[in-house]
């Protein structure tokens, strides 16, 4: 996991497709945190996406479960989600 100081303290969800990192930014105090998700299973109407977590680390989330009408026709492999 890397961290990285940064003043941003909005929190995006976007999708980016290959980058399997964790990232955590820390803000005085203030924790944030950037998050992957791949692909794990698909249902009548969701996608269910595994939190891809480093060698000795937690999960910050786990299973993320998305709405199928959400991701349009080509959901991707991998989701990136931004707390903080």
């Amino acid at each position: 996991m890397k961290t990285v100081k940064n003043g941003v303290d909005n929190a995006d969800i976007y999708y980016r497709m290959g980058e399997l990192k964790q990232t955590t930014y820390e803000r005085e105090g203030d924790m944030r945190h950037e998050l992957t998700f791949e692909q794990e299973k698909e249902t009548k109407n969701t996608i269910r996406f595994q939190e891809v977590v480093e060698d000795g680390s937690q999960a910050v989330i786990g299973p993320l479960y998305i709405q199928k009408h959400a991701l349009g026709s080509e959901s991707p492999k991998t989701v990136k989600v931004t707390i903080g």
